[in-house]
């Protein structure tokens, strides 16, 4: 049997931080309305229900998680690739979801 090395610590914390960006209801809902174009902070609260401080609250640990990024043209923000608008997308293709 093989003895593997643990992880690097700040290997460790970078996913801990990018899969703490998905885990809250919020954050998802504003991945979601990030989904298909970068949005204003009044498009975001709109789509999402939240207040402008809980939108800033949760882009913070979505940028802190490296799944967010402010672009500089307008003040808007975008999810930063493709991988992560797929990810997003998850269970789009079904027409119902379990209940919980």
């Amino acid at each position: 049997m093989s003895v593997r090395t643990p992880p690097a610590p700040d290997l460790l914390e970078a996913k801990a931080k990018l899969f703490r960006g998905f885990s809250d209801r919020s954050r998802l809902s504003l991945l979601e309305a990030l989904r298909e174009e970068p949005r204003r902070v009044s498009e975001r609260m709109a789509l999402t229900g939240l207040t402008q401080p809980n939108v800033s609250h949760h882009l913070a640990c979505l940028r802190d998680g490296g799944l967010v990024q402010a672009e500089r043209v307008g003040q808007m923000l975008a999810l930063i690739d493709d991988l992560l608008a797929a990810v997003a997308a998850c269970g789009h293709d079904r027409e119902e979801f379990p209940s919980s």
